[in-house]
């Protein structure tokens, strides 16, 4: 079950949801594929691109970057080595997420060159399976591991617990 029902209010979500995987970078937060980038385009640190963009400063991107592709040719033999790669702290991330149904599509990041995965809203697999039940407090037998929320868009709540579900009389 979703912490938020995207299902259930479909107009507050887009129909494709994307994620952008942190690409590979060094302990100290270098990316061999953005030292490239910043060698023949840029002249700012890769934190400091990666902050300003996370504060939805992109303008300097478009400002900075050619106008042409940037053919993979070009690229040093370690910035074409982590194309497409996840960090390795990324990789437990990426993992539920293709659990739930989401994919690469061979798109990647511009700064780190991370893998971008993508899946259609429905397809999506806590989406799925989601369903909605009335609350009773009572004891159960069989209580499985469960995340549930409420409906309420402004005042969302969620919270993970066991709980039984008597499908039945829509209970759980």
């Amino acid at each position: 079950m979703p912490l938020f029902d995207a299902g259930a209010v479909p107009g507050k979500f887009s129909d494709v949801i994307f994620a952008e995987m942190r690409g590979v970078s060094d302990e100290a937060g270098n990316s061999p594929f953005w030292a490239w980038l910043k060698e023949h385009f840029f002249s700012i640190d890769f934190t400091l691109a990666d902050y300003l963009t996370g504060t939805g400063q992109k303008g300097f991107i478009a400002d900075l970057m050619p106008k042409l592709p940037i053919y993979v040719s070009l690229l040093s033999d370690e910035a074409r080595a982590v194309i497409g790669q996840v960090h390795e702290k990324t990789r437990p991330a990426l993992n539920l997420l293709q659990k739930e149904g989401f994919t690469c599509r061979g798109y990647v990041d511009i700064f780190d060159a991370g893998p971008t995965v993508e899946c259609l809203r429905q397809n999506i697999d806590s989406i799925r399976r989601s369903f909605t039940a009335r609350a009773r407090i009572t004891t159960h037998s069989s209580a499985q591991d469960y995340l549930i929320c409420n409906s309420d868009f402004q005042n969302f709540r969620a919270t993970a617990a066991k709980i039984g579900v008597d499908e039945e009389r829509n209970e759980a």
